[in-house]
């Protein structure tokens, strides 16, 4: 954790590592799902950098202003963020009771 960074989450404190560092962490593990996962995440990353170098500025600015109003909608719902509620892990895989 000593690569790890702070950031604030709503005024939450959280670590934050790269997704080189995750990458590093999964890859360890051995696991094929994992390998998986990063070879997903590399695959991603380079298809964004192919679309990204054909977009004109223009167009880069009005994605991200997409991107932005998104997040804020998001937000506004209630459905971002610290609001959201996760399960805890007591209760996943469990059906409602009827």
């Amino acid at each position: 954790m000593e690569l790890a960074g702070t950031a604030d989450f709503d005024g939450v404190p959280l670590r934050v590592v790269g997704a080189a560092h995750l990458a590093v962490i999964a890859l360890s593990v051995g696991r094929a799902k994992d390998f998986a996962r990063v070879l997903a995440m590399l695959e991603r990353q380079a298809s964004w950098q192919r679309t990204r170098k054909a977009l004109s500025s223009p167009e880069k600015v009005r994605m991200a202003e997409q991107v932005r109003e998104s997040f804020r909608g998001l937000r506004r719902s209630g459905k971002g963020g610290a609001g959201g509620r996760r399960p805890d892990s007591a209760q996943r895989g469990r059906r409602p009771p009827t």
